[in-house]
């Protein structure tokens, strides 16, 4: 993975392709893109939190709208509300 970005409450991160991201059918597997979408949206965490090293995810949930097509995956995430103990965020794949 590669971070491209990462400013005040967004990040963008990439990896690149890898026939080792298909499954059967020639998809992007959706456990590699849920990992990836997580990576964006701790970077995007931590771009307003700091070095926090008990961030954790408490909650995700993914819907898989259109197939990828075998190139670079690139995810980009922001932080809808940052409160006391809960980061909201959303990511894009």
């Amino acid at each position: 993975m590669v971070a491209d970005e990462i400013g005040h409450g967004h990040a963008t991160v990439r990896v690149p392709y890898s026939d080792s991201m298909l499954r059967p059918g020639n998809t992007v597997a959706g456990p590699f893109m849920m990992g990836l979408a997580d990576a964006c949206m701790y970077a995007a965490a931590l771009s307003l939190l700091g070095d926090v090293r008990l961030a954790v995810t408490t909650s995700f949930n993914i819907n898989f709208l259109h197939r990828p097509s075998p190139a670079d995956l690139i995810a980009e995430g922001r932080v809808l509300k940052l409160g006391k103990r809960l980061v909201v965020l959303e990511v894009t794949v």
